[in-house]
C-alpha cells in the first residue's frame, strides 16, 4: 500500500482562492495599510508644510536685514547731504543722526545675526534632513558678510559723526559712495547666500514619495 502524501495537496489549498477569503484578506490589508499609508504621508506633508514655512520665514528676514542695512546707509547719505543746505547746527544734525542710527542699528542687531544660527536647532526640531556641514558653512559665510556690512558701514557712520565732520568736504560723498556700491555687493552674495539656504531648507520631493 502507498503511504499518504504529507505535502499540500490542491484541495487543502483551495481556501485561499474562496471568493470570501479573498475579500476578508483584501478587507484586512485595506484596513491595516491604508491608515498607514495615509498616516505617512499626512506626516510626511506636516514635515513639507514647516519647509516651506522655514523657506519664507528665511526669505522675509533676510529681505528686512537687507531693508534695514540699506535704511541705515540712507540716513547716513541724507545727513550728508543736508549737512550743508540747513539752518540747523552741524551738532544738532549730528546728534538727530546718532539717535536715529543706534535706533535703527538696535532694530537690525535683535534678528539679522541670530537667525541662521538657530537653523541647524530649528531642522532637527521640524524633522528637516539637511547636510550639517553645507548648512554650518553657510551659517558662517552668511555671519561673515554681515560683518563686513556693518564694518562697511561703520567708515561712512563714524565719519558723519566725527567732531570735526566738515560739510563742505567733498571726500564725504566720495565715501558715500564708495560704501553704497560695496554694500550693494555684499547684499548680492548674500542673496545667494540666502538662495542656498532656501535649497538645503525646502522639500524636495511631494509626500507620497516617502514611506
Amino acid at each position: 500500500m502507498s503511504s499518504p502524501s504529507t505535502g499540500s495537496s490542491p484541495e487543502k489549498l483551495s481556501w485561499l482562492a474562496h471568493p470570501i477569503t479573498v475579500l476578508l484578506l483584501g478587507t484586512v490589508i485595506t484596513a491595516l495599510g491604508v491608515p498607514w499609508v495615509t498616516a505617512r504621508i499626512n506626516d510626511r506633508k506636516l514635515i513639507n508644510d514647516a519647509q516651506l514655512q522655514k523657506c519664507i520665514e528665511i526669505l522675509k528676514i533676510s529681505t528686512e536685514t537687507d531693508e534695514q542695512l540699506n535704511g541705515m546707509d540712507t540716513t547716513l547719505e541724507m545727513f550728508i547731504k543736508h549737512s550743508s543746505s540747513t539752518r540747523k547746527s552741524l551738532s544738532e544734525q549730528q546728534e538727530r543722526t546718532r539717535i536715529e542710527m543706534e535706533k535703527q542699528y538696535g532694530e537690525f542687531d535683535l534678528h539679522a545675526w541670530w537667525w541662521c544660527s538657530r537653523l541647524p536647532t530649528e531642522a532637527k526640531l521640524l524633522r528637516i534632513r539637511v547636510d550639517d556641514k553645507a548648512l554650518g558653512s553657510l551659517i558662517d559665510q552668511y555671519q561673515s558678510n554681515l560683518g563686513e556690512s556693518t564694518k562697511t558701514l561703520d567708515e561712512l557712520w563714524d565719519r558723519c559723526l566725527q567732531a570735526d565732520f566738515s560739510p563742505t568736504d567733498k571726500a564725504n560723498f566720495e565715501i558715500a559712495k564708495r560704501v553704497r556700491v560695496h554694500l550693494k555687493a555684499l547684499r548680492t552674495t548674500r542673496a545667494g547666500l540666502v538662495g542656498q539656504f532656501v535649497h538645503l531648507i525646502a522639500p524636495s520631493k511631494p509626500p507620497w514619495f516617502s514611506f
